[in-house]
């Protein structure tokens, strides 16, 4: 189906999305979440598949998708993680294709390649292995988790 930035309108990132619920008459039903793979195998297969939007699937770092596509217009609920804003606003906001936390490692990154060739081999090893921890640390600190439907689903 269609794509969504993950900005809300109070200007905090979006960091995971973990539930969607679908507002249908006086009913909110939990929607499915698919890893992307299911998702596609699923609900993308006919491209002409409307209807009442059964799941959901997270692509990249700021897409969403719903599936089917919405045979008309419906009000969705997002439960999602957010990233606070930043408290010093003396620096300019930079529109980054990576988001926090994730970015945090890339300096490391830079600076391992940076040493690299210019054949400094011992000092590469240290930002290549202070990238390592960086990563591992980010992978620890955003690890989110989906919340099954209690609801059985064909989908």
């Amino acid at each position: 189906m269609g794509t969504s930035p993950l900005s809300p309108s109070s200007g905090n990132t979006v960091l995971d999305i973990v539930n969607i619920n679908l507002y249908w008459g006086n009913s909110r039903l939990p929607m499915n979440y698919f890893a992307w793979s299911d998702f596609s195998a699923r609900l993308r297969f006919w491209q002409n598949y409307i209807g009442q939007p059964l799941a959901f699937s997270v692509y990249g770092q700021s897409t969403i998708y719903i599936g089917p596509v919405p045979d008309q217009i419906y009000q969705v609920e997002i439960d999602c993680v957010l990233l606070p804003n930043a408290l010093n606003l003396s620096t300019p906001t930079i529109n980054d294709a990576i988001n926090e936390p994730y970015s945090a490692a890339v300096p490391f990154y830079s600076a391992y390649l940076a040493k690299f060739y210019e054949q400094s081999f011992g000092e590469s090893e240290i930002f290549k292995q202070e990238y390592l921890k960086q990563i591992n640390s980010i992978i620890n600190s955003v690890y989110t988790r989906r919340l099954p439907s209690v609801y059985s689903s064909p989908y």
